[in-house]
């Protein structure tokens, strides 16, 4: 099925793939970053510090500028 896209994109010049792909490893890269901060906020909690830095309460439900 992707036959045909993935022989379009090898046909094209060097000077087009190059930057079509660094676009679509910056993608994945992004997503694949996002994953792993998500995931090791989830493993290894905030301590006292970083609650009162980032603003979050020990529900840690968010709080942006509370007082």
């Amino acid at each position: 099925m992707t036959d045909g896209f993935q022989q379009w994109v090898v046909g094209l010049p060097v000077w087009f793939q190059t930057p079509l792909v660094l676009g679509a490893l910056a993608c994945v890269a992004v997503v694949v970053a996002a994953a792993l901060l998500w995931l090791l906020t989830k493993v290894v909690p905030f301590d006292a510090e970083e609650r009162h830095a980032f603003g979050r309460s020990e529900d840690d439900q968010g709080g942006g500028d509370r007082q």
